[in-house]
């Protein structure tokens, strides 16, 4: 199996991650994220129009594809004290992508994870995330057991998260 280390990948991603929380910031001020699930969409529209190569999944496909026969691998590409709270079931930690089998990468709301997908052929990005995930109740475990609880990213991420959901500490 022939893998990449994303090391220098990473690096790249703070710059795009502080230009989409400006747009947040804009976004909020307007209201936009008030609206329950809004603000994933318009992040969703900030990042395909700043990714217009990367390959999406729905938290509905990504489901049902984890149900089938062969699943794809899931990388979870947040940090470590991110994944200490909960991960998508069966998820691994970046460490090396496999250039070799389907892929789905996933952060907070997708942003540094279309960095990674972009450059990977075999990835798709799942759209809005972890944080979508959890807003449509769909299953999230911490050390092998079930969890309601996701870490907010920062105190401006956090209000992404539906009210259902609980938002670890964590985050500025």
């Amino acid at each position: 199996m022939r893998s990449v280390c994303p090391e220098r990948i990473l690096a790249s991603m703070t710059r795009r991650v502080a230009i989409l929380a400006a747009a947040l910031v804009v976004m909020l001020a307007a209201g936009v994220a008030l609206i329950p699930g809004c603000g994933l969409d318009v992040v969703h529209a900030v990042l395909v129009s700043q990714h217009p190569r990367v390959r999406w999944i729905s938290t509905e496909e990504l489901a049902r594809e984890l149900e089938s026969e062969s699943p794809p691998l899931v990388i979870d590409v947040r940090s470590d004290d991110e994944i200490a709270v909960s991960t998508i079931p069966g998820a691994q930690s970046m460490r090396e992508l496999p250039t070799d089998r389907d892929v789905v990468v996933y952060c907070s709301v997708g942003a540094r994870s279309a960095v990674v997908a972009e450059r990977f052929p075999n990835a798709r990005n799942l759209r809005g995330g972890i944080f979508a995930w959890a807003n449509e109740s769909r299953p999230l475990v911490r050390d092998g057991a079930r969890t309601n609880e996701v870490h907010p990213y920062d105190s401006l991420w956090r209000m992404l998260l539906s009210a259902r959901v609980v938002r670890a500490s964590g985050g500025s």
